[in-house]
């Protein structure tokens, strides 16, 4: 198994390494705080630890047909944030079936195996029979207190009595008595006939768990972070249920909740900004995110390392390919566009094509030898779907010529064929004159952040040059140049190219001559281009291209020469 590989796994089963850096990413949660103060209404300053409680007492979904979708919610948010401290983690789950103090065959590290108790100091914390709070290593087991422990002892104001989530708790209770839950009470939620039998199955041995692991009561819960091992397991148990061979409905968003499916149409609470209201989906942020229990992100599984099959959704995000105005004798690239959402890697390669179905004898459609005809789509544990290219080419042929084809993409793991039609259109060459409008600012003298030597000037140097030597493509184009700091300078007007070996060596030289300082006005320098620019005559289009690290400091700003921006600035 691999860390960082997007998989929930049994927390028993990963490297004792791994549930260290699990443990510490907790514990992290409640050193960072979401914006304002406990004295705001509604309160902020909480922490992003203690924001898992305020959530769960404001939104009561435990009886309804929410209680399984809200969880993936809630879980899959959480896992965001522990990757927000460390990318390579999951929220593994707890096997309910197995007593959490005596799990057999356990990763004890170093190629050994044996029995493993979660509730130990550097871990989970207390696990005994009576009462007590959780401890190390959510806070020290005598004092002197730490301030950032999970619980503060004699924390004046408290929370269990203040009521504000941004205010600690004095204590957090544990207590563990009674028995797992059976591998046959596992099994008749993974093979329930339908969704409502499901959810109901699975919240009768939810709350059996939460009586065997007693964490102070339903609505403090989620104070104690044993909460998410068990709630990443009934979240398991819904994937596998929907997971089954042969129902693919479980994976469709307007199936998948059966005759509950009224009762699953509105917003998410509390993070589509309905009441009641919780910062920061509320005001005074109002990040609040739409989503509804249809989304895709809330149907579909997260990876987990038991699931029967997981089966992967491909996605063409660009149903055809168009190349329009292409000019003649120019190849231009168009981008066949997947998305995937997969516990495995997604293979798709172009098995058909690309053809021509009609055109002049001189049309082809082809790929780029360094690209390739394949692309394999990375799993990768995200709300927004890794997407994968696959690139096809079009040569202009004659001016007013027009082109159709097909090609055919195979995916590998969804053993399916997507048929992208192409359409292309043939224009003559027009001619542009294209003002440059460089930074020469002194953040262009930081590094590039691609060696320890290559600053961001030279990269400037390098493209622009390059431009220049791309316009000696063709005569007819033209090309000048302006620069900017703190304010704008005129370098080289427009100046067409004819042929000449020398036509445009004073806009090489204006180039080369930039050396960085000052501070940065890009709106001044896009101001001069444009101003510059709109008298010269004698090209078929006139463009703009901005080189710039971006990091304005002096107006005008972008933003106050919105007006000089238009569809040809680049």
């Amino acid at each position: 198994m691999t860390l960082g590989d997007g998989i929930r796994r049994n927390i028993a089963h990963v490297d004792p390494t791994e549930r260290a850096l699990f443990r510490d990413a907790f514990l992290e949660l409640n050193r960072r705080h979401f914006a304002g103060t406990r004295t705001d209404t509604p309160a902020g300053g909480v922490t992003k630890w203690f924001k898992q409680d305020e959530i769960h007492q404001a939104s009561h979904v435990h009886g309804t047909p929410e209680f399984v979708p809200w969880h993936r919610e809630l879980v899959n948010r959480l896992e965001a944030m522990l990757r927000d401290v460390d990318s390579r983690l999951s929220l593994h789950y707890w096997d309910w079936t197995q007593d959490p103090r005596s799990i057999p065959n356990a990763n004890l590290g170093g190629g050994t195996t044996g029995t493993l108790n979660l509730f130990t100091p550097d871990f989970m914390g207390h696990g005994g029979t009576n009462t007590a709070p959780i401890g190390p290593p959510w806070q020290n087991s005598v004092a002197p207190w730490r301030a950032d422990g999970f619980y503060v002892p004699g924390a004046n104001p408290d929370r269990i009595t203040s009521v504000n989530p941004a205010d600690p708790c004095s204590v957090v209770e544990r207590s563990v008595n009674g028995s797992p839950a059976t591998v046959s009470a596992d099994n008749g939620v993974i093979n329930a006939a339908d969704y409502p039998t499901m959810w109901s199955l699975v919240k009768v041995t939810h709350d059996n768990m939460h009586g065997f692991v007693a964490m102070g009561g339903a609505h403090i819960s989620f104070r104690d972070p044993f909460v998410f091992l068990l709630h990443s397991n009934v979240d398991r148990l819904y994937a596998m249920w929907q997971t089954q061979v042969g129902h693919p409905d479980r994976l469709d968003p307007t199936t998948v909740y059966g005759t509950d499916e009224p009762s699953l149409t509105g917003g998410i609470e509390p993070w589509s900004g309905l009441p009641p209201t919780v910062r920061p989906w509320a005001a005074p942020e109002n990040e609040f995110d739409t989503k509804t229990y249809k989304h895709p992100s809330v149907v579909q599984p997260p990876c987990y390392d038991t699931l029967p099959t997981h089966p992967a959704t491909v996605t063409l995000e660009t149903p055809s390919l168009v190349f329009n105005d292409v000019p003649a004798g120019e190849t231009a690239a168009r981008a066949i566009v997947f998305s995937a959402v997969s516990c495995e890697s997604v293979h798709l390669a172009i098995s058909v094509g690309p053809t021509v179905v009609s055109g002049p004898a001189a049309t082809s459609f082809g790929t780029f030898p360094t690209l390739g005809s394949s692309v394999a789509i990375p799993h990768i544990s995200s709300s927004i779907p890794p997407i994968g290219r696959i690139w096809i080419s079009y040569t202009g042929t004659t001016a007013g010529d027009t082109a159709t084809g097909t090609v055919t993409v195979h995916s590998t793991e969804t053993n399916q064929d997507f048929v992208i039609p192409i359409a292309a259109n043939t224009i003559a060459r027009p001619t542009v004159g294209t003002m440059l409008v460089l930074d020469q600012s002194g953040s262009m003298d930081w590094l590039a952040g691609i060696d320890a030597t290559t600053k961001r000037i030279d990269v400037l140097h390098q493209s622009a040059a390059a431009f220049v030597q791309l316009v000696q493509r063709y005569p007819g184009d033209g090309v000048g140049m302006v620069s900017f700091d703190n304010a704008a300078y005129p370098g080289a007007a427009v100046t067409q190219y004819t042929g000449g070996p020398f036509d445009l060596l004073a806009v090489q030289n204006s180039i080369a001559a930039l050396h960085p300082q000052g501070a940065t006005s890009i709106g001044a320098g896009v101001a001069l281009g444009r101003n510059t620019l709109n008298p010269v005559t004698g090209y078929d289009h006139k463009a703009l291209i901005v080189f710039t690290d971006g990091l304005e400091n002096t107006a005008p700003n972008i933003a106050s020469v919105a007006s000089s921006i238009n569809d040809r600035t680049f």
